[in-house]
């Protein structure tokens, strides 16, 4: 009885260890730091932003380019977007990332 209560105890264990977490990444285009409710503004209103930071982890020293083209290459490829030319926005001409870097 005792070798069945191990081995269905290992089996728990891998099981919840095989579980991934749940994770929501949110890049917000064009929202300063002080524009959330839950860094102490009053003046506007993020009620989900307020439960998110209440319930979860939130990432305070972590920056992004100044403009959305950047960010958004580093984050579906992994790399520096100085390494595509992308560290400044995309205004014109057909610039961006390689399609086989995706």
């Amino acid at each position: 009885m005792s070798i069945v209560l191990s081995l269905a105890i290992l089996a728990l264990i891998a099981f919840a260890s095989a579980v991934k977490p749940h994770i929501v990444f949110i890049v917000a285009d064009d929202l300063g730091y002080g524009d959330l409710g839950y860094t102490g503004v009053s003046e506007i209103k993020t009620p989900a932003f307020d439960e998110l930071a209440a319930t979860g982890r939130v990432l305070q020293s972590y920056y992004v380019q100044p403009s959305c083209s950047p960010t958004r290459a580093s984050i579906h490829t992994g790399r520096y977007v100085m390494r595509y030319g992308l560290d400044v926005a995309i205004t014109n001409g057909p610039r961006g990332v390689p399609l086989n870097e995706t």
